[in-house]
């Protein structure tokens, strides 16, 4: 990591073997994905329930030239534990699924946010959104908010553009459209 990662225990004394852990599992990360330029741990015990169990919240930010990664784990009802480590062990697990599915659609030629536009044609326009066909031939989503200059109401079929690509919550999808006549 380029820089160090920060970890901050709130609501309790943390271990040294949970401090252990900690290290140990940002270690893994940064192995397997050594591009991470640095992490951020918080781990809470935002309540004490001495009946019931410690209800334990993990945040676990990861950032990536161009990206960030964000994980909130909560200990469940019936998983609530004396210490964070399931909780911890959940989020570390979650963020690595994260860093390979941010491998895999980079790896698929999918444009890192950084990118430089690319040129399509509008192929569909209606209601809020379109479709553009890019110069690969794939169909790319697009919302009006993401059309520059307000100009989503001048689009039609045919319409050259440029677009950077950004991966959506269903997929990936064309953002910052710019309309080129």
């Amino acid at each position: 990591m380029q820089t160090p990662p920060q970890i901050a225990f709130h609501g309790f004394e943390p271990s040294e073997a949970l401090k252990l852990l900690i290290d140990h599992r940002l270690a893994q990360l940064e192995r397997f994905h050594p591009r991470i330029t640095t992490a951020r741990v918080a781990v809470e015990l935002p309540h004490r329930h001495h009946h019931k169990g410690n209800h334990w919240h993990v945040k676990l930010m990861v950032d990536l030239p161009g990206t960030e990664i964000v994980v909130n784990r909560e200990s469940e009802k019936g998983e609530r534990h004396k210490d964070p480590g399931p909780a911890i062990r959940d989020a570390f697990d979650a963020a690595r699924r994260q860093l390979l599915d941010h491998a895999r659609r980079n790896e698929h030629g999918h444009a890192p946010a950084h990118a430089e536009p690319e040129t399509a044609r509008v192929i569909a326009v209606g209601g809020d959104h379109g479709f553009l066909a890019t110069a690969e031939g794939h169909q790319l989503y697009f919302h009006a908010n993401a059309v520059l200059d307000h100009r989503f109401d001048d689009l039609t079929p045919g319409t050259p553009v440029t677009y950077v690509e950004e991966d959506g919550v269903e997929g990936p999808q064309a953002s910052t459209v710019r309309v080129l006549r």
